[in-house]
């Protein structure tokens, strides 16, 4: 997948208590022991030193823990932060957006849910209802089944993925499930990210790899 050079990871906390049974970011802790215990989070407060630089960027705060978990002095200080550098753009995944309430998050802010199966569809009004001022997405990652009265007013980026790895219980998505998703993301005219995971499953001409922003003369604009 070919992210521009401004797109960046950073993660100012390492570890989650989710146990989602998919976790690729618990098995790269298996290998280069980023925290002793996994599912007890750990503050990074110095990373965030790195949001202050010029250059605009697109950082993404938690590939390898979920925001929502987060001690609460630990998500003051990172939005403390991201409010003090907002020539950025910043976001965060969780699937517990009934852990977080705020009403006055940054308008430069993408806060996202994960939604893998029908179950989880709830964390999308859940995640509207309880977090105001900034943008909304979502992340279909890993997608293990057909999406059921998908609703995506409102959400200004998605993201679609199948699992990667070779783990034994692993769902191989379908093809129908990816054009059911792309299909309501058009009605809105929803910039989607694909991940190469699922190319394997669609025309060349349907595969996007879209972020919802783009780098215009030092500055970000929405697509």
């Amino acid at each position: 997948m070919n992210l521009p050079k401004w797109f960046r990871t950073l993660n100012p906390v390492d570890g989650c208590p989710g146990n989602c049974p998919y976790c690729y970011a618990r098995s790269m802790n298996k290998r280069f022991h980023f925290v002793e215990n996994w599912n007890i989070p750990k503050f990074f407060p110095e990373r965030l030193e790195q949001f202050d630089i010029n250059k605009p960027t697109f950082f993404f705060i938690d590939s390898m823990s979920d925001f929502a978990t987060w001690n609460e002095e630990w998500q003051r200080k990172t939005i403390e932060k991201i409010e003090k550098n907002k020539q950025h753009i910043y976001m965060s995944l969780t699937k517990f957006p009934e852990l977080y309430c705020n009403d006055s998050m940054p308008s430069n802010y993408y806060y996202g849910v994960t939604v893998t199966n029908n179950k989880e569809l709830a964390r999308i009004d859940i995640m509207k209802n309880n977090v105001k001022g900034c943008k909304y997405h979502v992340c279909f990652e890993p997608l293990t089944e057909k999406l059921e009265n998908l609703d995506l007013s409102g959400i200004s980026w998605i993201e679609i993925g199948e699992e990667t790895g070779f783990r034994k219980a692993r769902v191989e998505c379908k093809p129908e499930w990816i054009y059911s998703i792309v299909e309501e993301a058009k009605k809105y005219s929803i910039p989607i990210l694909m991940k190469d995971s699922i190319k394997q499953y669609l025309h060349n001409d349907i595969f996007e790899c879209s972020l919802p922003v783009k780098l215009e003369e030092g500055k970000f604009v929405s697509v």
